[in-house]
């Protein structure tokens, strides 16, 4: 049955075969009622000329004149009610005091006065019809009329007539009990007939009420039905009042009554807009509150953030809306098959940090002049921290009631602004929970590096009868740009390598890798020379690595029998040989070249040194020397040589010990800035 209603209902209207389900029952709705309500209404218009007599409109003109401007008092002061379907689904009704001054004129002076509301109606057709361009809506104005029609004509006139019948007559009897009593029942045939008329279109809906109702709730369309058929009609009983009054006291008394009931309908609907505004407020801080609790409730990423704007903000506005995170990142869009045109005022939301509204008579100023809209809402989502434009709110209003004015619009901000607030909170969060992510997982592979750049160091110390080895290596972050290296040689000699690559961080740690590959690969093809090592290495490393750094250097070749040391110092801190026939006197082992990593045809030279019994070697990275404490000041290479002399004739270990504690003591709580490395070698005295 349902599919032949709707087929039916397409054949006059095509488009509902492309709407939504909802769309498609409502329209169908509007369809059965036109189709029912047409031949009603012809009937009741029939009716009604049969029985109009022009020269009593002649003879009572300036009471039919009267009759309008009230009509026009009472549907400007019209009162209403909003009842919620279901969440974010709302259907209203309106009342206003006409079916009163209607009864109390057909009281007074018979049917023909009917043209009065028929009229009437037909004037905001007309209004209403050219103020909107959607076919469905006006479908909506075409079954809104036909039913009132057909009440106003064929409900009213089987009610007179059985009021005549009854003994009823024009004007009534004053306000004898009789008369009253005839009245009231013509009106509450009034009522049944208008109720029975309105039936048809109520049923249908209520039939296809899934689609307006939550499951839990099957009477609530039903209790808005009621309302909205009792709501106009509940003040009609007390036309028999004001009918009497004119009667029996005259034309004056009669307006007297009226202006009464003109502030009654004022004060009903300041009542009902405050009603509204009140029930719109706690819904607004209802569904924020419950938006907040889900967004602290949700995954840090905001990955279900849409979902949690989709069931909480169509419940706060009457309206469509898009949430929008630039360049294109839409977070909600509602309705679903809404064909929002969002890419116009992109470029102008993106240039505004506050909420601007825009009625229906302003120009929006990214579109046309001439371009009709909805009041509209556009709030800017402003990130926390920096506090630029990130995305946007736009709301396009649709009045349940009442039309929005600049007022009502900016009435809106607030609940906008904290909707927007609590947008912006969650995508912070959101990114900071990316960070910390992305923090993790880079701090987690550099604690890899760092164990992988770790194993590239010796797992050992040499053991060298007659001289002591003590070394340290202390990274500022999980890598370091400084190694050092014991690389074993032919003949029984040993290569010494302490080096720092230049800048720190992952690039700095893997220049170092290759780097000591080289060095170890060259030095043990020239066991012998050092120059020859770090020439080769230095040629290579410009050839293979085309960054822009480079190293500085100390490699010497030890001869642990004689104590010769032959070496090379490639622009690195100059190590410090502590004579102990001097009693602990520095020498410092100056720079034999550059860097390498500069120049592809840089030379270097060698040098050789004597390491008597007693001596002690000091290699160092400038972690050490250029180490600051609270005032600026470093530790340079006087203190490192002091505190290595008032430690001189002690091992290889105690020295190296005194000099990272004399450090440590001198920076105080400033953070290490630099990787530091430091080797002692000393020769057993006898």
């Amino acid at each position: 049955m349902s599919g032949l209603l709707t087929s039916l209902a397409q054949k006059l209207y095509p488009e509902l075969a492309s709407s939504t389900e909802e769309q498609r029952v409502i329209g169908t709705a509007n369809i059965i009622t036109i189709l029912y309500a047409t031949p009603i209404s012809i009937i009741g218009l029939i009716w009604l000329i049969t029985l109009t007599e022009l020269s009593f409109l002649q003879r009572h003109w300036l009471m039919f004149l009267i009759a309008i401007g009230l009509m026009f008092i009472f549907d400007w002061f019209s009162f209403f009610a909003v009842t919620e379907l279901r969440d974010g689904r709302y259907a209203n009704t309106n009342g206003t005091l006409e079916e009163l001054l209607v009864w109390a004129v057909l009281l007074i002076y018979g049917p023909t006065f009917l043209w009065v509301p028929i009229l009437w109606a037909l004037v905001k057709f007309v209004r209403d019809w050219v103020k909107t361009d959607s076919k469905g809506d006006r479908w909506n104005l075409c079954r809104n009329i036909l039913l009132d029609q057909s009440s106003q004509t064929f409900a009213a006139l089987v009610s007179l007539s059985l009021y005549v019948r009854w003994g009823g007559q024009f004007p009534m009897d004053g306000l004898a009990a009789t008369s009253i009593l005839w009245a009231l029942a013509a009106i509450l045939v009034y009522l049944l007939v208008k109720l029975m008329i309105n039936m048809g279109f109520a049923a249908y809906l209520m039939w296809n009420q899934r689609f307006f109702t939550q499951p839990s709730d099957r009477n609530s369309f039903l209790r808005f039905w009621i309302l909205a058929l009792g709501l106009p009609s509940a003040p009609a009983p007390f036309a028999i009042l004001a009918a009497g009054l004119y009667i029996e006291n005259g034309l004056f008394i009669y307006l007297y009554f009226m202006v009464g009931l003109v502030l009654v309908a004022f004060l009903a609907r300041q009542l009902s807009q405050a009603g509204e505004h009140s029930r719109q407020r706690s819904r607004q801080l209802e569904n924020l509150e419950r938006l907040g609790e889900a967004i602290l409730n949700s995954p840090p990423d905001a990955s279900n953030l849409p979902d949690i704007l989709q069931a909480n903000v169509p419940a706060m506005f009457p309206c469509r809306a898009t949430i929008w995170i630039f360049p294109d990142l839409l977070l909600l869009k509602h309705p679903v098959s809404w064909n929002s045109e969002m890419e116009p005022s992109r470029e102008w939301l993106q240039e505004h940090k506050k909420i601007q509204a825009f009625s229906t008579k302003d120009v929006l100023p990214w579109a046309p002049s001439n371009h009709s809209h909805y009041p509209i809402i556009v709030a800017p989502i402003i990130e926390i921290e920096n506090e630029t434009v990130i995305g946007c709110i736009y709301l396009e209003l649709r009045s349940i009631v009442q039309s929005w004015d600049n007022k009502g619009l900016k009435s809106q901000f607030p609940a906008v602004h904290s909707l927007a607030s609590q947008i912006a909170s969650a995508l912070r969060q959101a990114e900071a929970y990316r960070q910390t992510l992305e923090y993790q997982k880079v701090s987690q592979e550099l604690t890899l590096a760092g164990r992988i750049q770790a194993s590239f160091l010796p797992n050992q110390i040499p053991d060298l009868p007659g001289w002591q080895l003590a070394v340290t290596l202390l990274p500022a972050r999980a890598t370091s740009g400084d190694y050092f290296d014991f690389i074993p040689l032919s003949d029984g000699k040993l290569g010494l390598l302490i080096a720092d690559v230049a800048d720190k961080g992952i690039g700095p740690a893997l220049y170092m890798a290759m780097s000591r590959t080289l060095i170890r690969t060259y030095a043990m093809e020239f066991a012998a020379q050092p120059q020859a090592a770090i020439q080769a290495t230095n040629k290579r490393l410009l050839q293979d690595a085309r960054v822009n750094l480079f190293v500085t250097l100390f490699y010497g070749v030890l001869d642990s029998s004689t104590g010769i040391l032959t070496y090379v110092n490639a622009g690195h801190n100059p190590p410090y040989l502590l004579s102990s026939k001097e009693n602990g006197d520095a020498t410092p082992l100056e720079k034999t070249g550059i860097p390498i990593g500069i120049d592809e045809d840089a030379q270097w030279e060698e040098h050789t040194i004597q390491i008597a019994p007693g001596d002690v070697l000091l290699l160092y990275t400038d972690g050490i020397t250029e180490s600051q404490n609270n005032e600026g000041e470093s530790f340079d290479e006087d203190l490192l040589v002091e505190t290595a002399v008032s430690q001189f004739g002690q091992t290889a270990h105690d020295i190296q010990a005194a000099i990272l504690e004399s450090v440590q003591n001198f920076v105080g709580d400033n953070p290490q800035s630099d990787d530091i490395a430091l080797m002692v070698l000393s020769r057993d005295r006898g």
